[in-house]
C-alpha cells in the first residue's frame, strides 16, 4: 500500500525535486504515448504537473487506463 510514498519521500528526501508515477499498473502502449507527450510538454517550459496534465488530456487517459499518473513534489 504505501510503496510509492515511501519511496517519493525517501527520493524527495534525497533531493528530488518531482517524481511523476502511476499508483496503478497501466498499459505500456498507453504509457509510452503518454510519457512521449509529458516529455513533449516538458520540453516546451510547461511545469510538471501542468505537462502531466496536459498530457492526460492530449492523449485521453480514459481510454488506456492512464489516470493513475501523479505528479509528487514541487511539479
Amino acid at each position: 500500500g504505501d510503496e510509492l510514498l515511501g519511496i517519493a519521500a525517501a527520493l524527495i528526501g534525497m533531493g528530488t525535486r518531482t517524481i511523476i508515477a502511476s499508483v496503478v499498473p497501466v498499459p505500456d502502449a498507453g504509457a509510452k504515448r503518454l510519457m512521449t507527450s509529458l516529455h513533449g510538454h516538458l520540453t516546451a517550459g510547461d511545469s510538471p504537473s501542468v505537462a502531466l496534465a496536459k498530457a492526460q488530456e492530449q492523449v485521453g487517459v480514459r481510454g488506456y487506463g492512464l489516470a493513475g499518473f501523479v505528479c509528487l513534489g514541487t511539479g
